[in-house]
């Protein structure tokens, strides 16, 4: 278990309550390039969906500085048949219709799209065509308010890996953070917060369990 959890917290950086929860002014955004704070998810026997997001830097740069952000959103399915074909979906968000096809992603195997949007609510109906077959998916949020914050797993990653820190902004001042709420791998039901600090080619990062706040992993 320890060495799948490490292998997770290794790749994370290549991936990936009410309504769900925005950024307020008042929380420290400081040097965060991309915040992925929520994830809604369905399944079905033919597909498993996922839905997460938040705000990042666009385009998004591994440069140890943070550019402009903004909100974005992806969708994943998974399609359980293995079966590659053309899969189209159709989301309403915020009293606008989305719907299109979905782009297969050969990394993951999965189809996925990129929706711009700003605030989701804890759960929507998804529906998928394929070869003239509708399925109808109910997503709901994975972020609950008994779970530890985004700007809560901030705090313990920074708490975690103080001397870390110290001794990276000591070498070279400029570095940027990955707050992100993942699943351990596509399916498995398994979801941590990933931490992580980059500057350079340095990566030092936390994995740490929502509900308990306990860290599970770490890279120094």
């Amino acid at each position: 278990m320890k060495k799948i959890l490490i292998i997770i917290l290794c790749l994370a950086l290549s991936l990936s309550f009410t309504a769900c929860d925005m950024v307020t002014e008042d929380e420290d955004m400081s040097n965060i390039s991309d915040l992925r704070n929520y994830m809604l998810v369905g399944n079905s026997d033919n597909y498993y969906v996922e839905m997460y997001g938040g705000l990042r830097e666009a385009p998004l740069l591994i440069d140890g500085t943070v550019g402009k952000m903004q909100p974005y959103m992806k969708l994943k399915v998974l399609a359980k048949s293995g079966v590659e074909s053309d899969y189209t979906y159709h989301i309403g968000i915020n009293e606008k219709e989305y719907e299109g096809n979905l782009t297969k992603e050969y990394t993951s195997g999965c189809y996925s799209v990129i929706i711009e949007v700003s605030e989701l609510d804890p759960e929507y109906v998804l529906k998928i065509t394929c070869d003239g077959k509708e399925e109808e998916i109910t997503m709901k949020t994975l972020v609950t308010a008994d779970m530890m914050t985004w700007s809560e797993a901030r705090k313990c990653a920074e708490t975690e890996l103080a001397s870390d820190i110290e001794k990276m902004c000591s070498e070279d001042k400029d570095y940027e953070m990955y707050v992100k709420f993942i699943e351990g791998e596509v399916g498995s039901k398994q979801f941590f917060w990933y931490v992580s600090f980059m500057s350079g080619d340095k990566l030092i990062a936390v994995l740490i369990d929502p509900a308990t706040g306990k860290v599970i992993a770490k890279r120094c």
